[in-house]
Order: structure tokens, then sequence, then C-alpha cells
């Protein structure tokens, strides 16, 4: 399975999102201009957030093919496996209410990201994985997450080691996200 041009991302490249990222707007947090969709649906979409910057986009469900999804889906319900594309990359996830966490590691064992999804909710999931960020300053832990599907992704330290890949790494975790929510 590949991740640039192959199953993983569907139109979109590593790199090279299709939707530019929104700056955070505040108390709110959300832009208006956000609608999340249904699970399951090709439409559907979620928020995806930086918790060290507090950047945020739309990320779509169409842009992730089904063949991830497929690949994806056993490694989910184990609750690890490797990252496609990235030789000797691997995550560990466990869940959280209603929540699925997991952390990304170099081949090296470093931990690079520590992420969570939700289908909405779940606020003890969103403010550890804010408070894990490793530059404070973007998502504030104590604020509230989005009522509908959200990723929330933090560097670790280390990612200062990994920058080519930290920098690709939230693409795979939007269709892992993705391959939990449905």
């Amino acid at each position: 399975m590949s991740v640039g041009n192959g199953p993983l991302r569907g139109r979109l490249q590593l790199g090279t999102p299709e939707v530019p990222e929104q700056p955070h707007r505040g108390a709110e947090g959300r832009p208006a201009e956000v609608e999340t969709g249904v699970s399951g649906d090709a439409g559907a979409c979620l928020e995806h957030w930086a918790a060290d910057t507090g950047n945020v986009r739309t990320a779509l469900r169409s842009e992730v093919d089904a063949a991830a999804l497929a690949a994806l889906a056993p490694m989910v319900a184990a609750g690890a496996g490797c990252v496609p594309g990235f030789d000797g990359w691997t995550w560990t996830a466990w869940r959280n209410a209603q929540a699925l966490c997991w952390r990304v590691h170099a081949p090296d064992g470093s931990k690079v990201l520590r992420c969570a999804a939700s289908p909405g909710g779940d606020r003890s999931a969103w403010q550890t994985t804010a408070d894990a960020a490793s530059i404070a300053g973007g998502v504030d832990p104590a604020s509230s997450p989005p009522d509908g599907p959200w990723l929330l992704v933090a560097l670790q330290v280390g990612a200062a080691a990994h920058r080519e890949a930290a920098a690709r790494l939230p693409q795979f975790c939007e269709c892992l996200a993705w391959t939990w929510i449905g």
C-alpha cells in the first residue's frame, strides 16, 4: 500500500493539502464554514486540528480511498500497526471513552505524534492530547472539542529528529481517524 498517490489519500498527495488550514478563531474555536457529516457518508467531514498551532482544516471523508480504510481496519481492530509508506514506522492505540487515541513511533522508537479522534465530544481525549503537545500555545487543553467528528494531532519531542516525516504523518492520521470513525 502506498501513501503518496495510492489508496490512503485518494485525491490528495502527502504534503499537498487541497483544503488550506484555517487559523484558530478564539473562544468558539471553530470556523463557521466547517460542517460535519454523517459517519460513513462520502460527503462527511471532520475537523482536523493541530494541537501545537491551533490550526484546523476540514478533512473530507471522500479524500480517503475505500481500499485504504479496508487495509487499516484490521490494524485499528488490533490497536496497532505499521504506517504504510513509512518503513519501520509504527503506531499503537487505546480507547478513551468515545475516542481512539494513538501514538506514532519512528523506527528508532521515539514518539513523534500523539493523536485522538472522536465522532464527537470526548473532552478527556481532547484535553489529554492537547496537553501532550510539545509546543504550547496552540489548542488550550481546557477548551471543548468539536461537537462533530474531530481529529487532534500533537507533535511529540521525537518529531524534532524526524521533521520531514512529521510534516506528512498527519495525513496518515486522517486516514486512521476515518477508519475508526467510519
